[in-house]
């Protein structure tokens, strides 16, 4: 494929699912297949991000369990524990409708692809035309949709969890920006971010990093935006393929 994308690891096991499951949808517009059920592959890949919100929020009880002093409180959030996670009705719509923008739009966009690349195949076999669209198919957009919406879900559990624990346990918890200790050379964007602290509840401020410099030397910055799609900033997601995450820190019983 022309479409480049970094493969998956053992650990992207929902990123790998979600990634085949929009392949195979691709494959299936090229294919001209009738039968292509968008809603069901909306469904399929809105379950897995669902269940990996809920990861997330297993991870933020463990993690305020293991920190809180209190015992009471080390002893109430065992019981909610194993009653099991559940993210609330809100955060489960959000990440409905993300899914169904994404999907739709992933669809669209391998449409176009597949338009474009028939106009010009006369005198063409259908091998040939075969083998030019095998070339376009869109991996690397899929690969970064998956991943991408993988760790949407799971901070975005996370954060809920935090809140809701903040709120039941009357703490005051912040929040430390991080970058991935395993991801190689750290964008100039993320490495400016690490370290950040905000109070829960509130947003990161974005800093202004030298991304690349000029033939002449003049450096050209970057500041990454809080949108919609990082939650106006309240979660370390800089750019496409973000693999920064944050820490809690209890700071103290409100």
């Amino acid at each position: 494929t022309d479409d480049y994308f970094t493969p998956f690891t053992e650990e992207e096991k929902v990123e790998k699912k979600i990634f085949e499951r929009l392949m195979s949808l691709a494959k299936a517009i090229f294919a001209e297949n009738p039968d292509i059920d968008l809603d069901m592959v909306e469904r399929e890949i809105y379950e897995l991000l669902r269940d990996e919100a809920n990861n997330g929020g297993r991870e933020a009880m463990e993690a305020i369990q293991e920190l809180a002093e209190d015992p009471d409180i080390k002893d109430e959030i065992a019981t909610m524990l194993k009653n099991g996670v559940d993210i609330s009705d809100g955060l489960s719509q959000r990440i409905h409708e993300r899914t169904g923008e994404l999907v739709k739009g992933f669809d669209t966009h391998t449409r176009e692809i597949m338009r474009a690349t028939l106009e010009n195949t006369e005198g063409l076999t259908a091998g040939e035309i075969q083998s030019r669209l095998e070339r376009v198919l869109p991996e690397g957009r899929a690969a970064t949709i998956a991943r991408n919406e993988t760790v949407y879900a799971f901070k975005s559990g996370r954060l809920e969890l935090d809140e809701n624990l903040a709120k039941e346990f009357n703490l005051r918890i912040d929040l430390v920006w991080h970058t991935s200790p395993d991801a190689g050379d750290v964008c100039p964007l993320c490495k400016a971010m690490e370290g950040e602290r905000i109070h829960l509840g509130g947003a990161f401020t974005p800093k202004r990093a030298v991304v690349r410099y000029t033939d002449d030397g003049d450096p050209i910055y970057g500041e990454w935006e809080p949108t919609v799609w990082n939650d106006f900033g309240k979660m370390p997601n800089a750019h496409a393929n973000c693999r920064c995450f944050f820490d809690e820190e209890i700071v103290r019983t409100a």
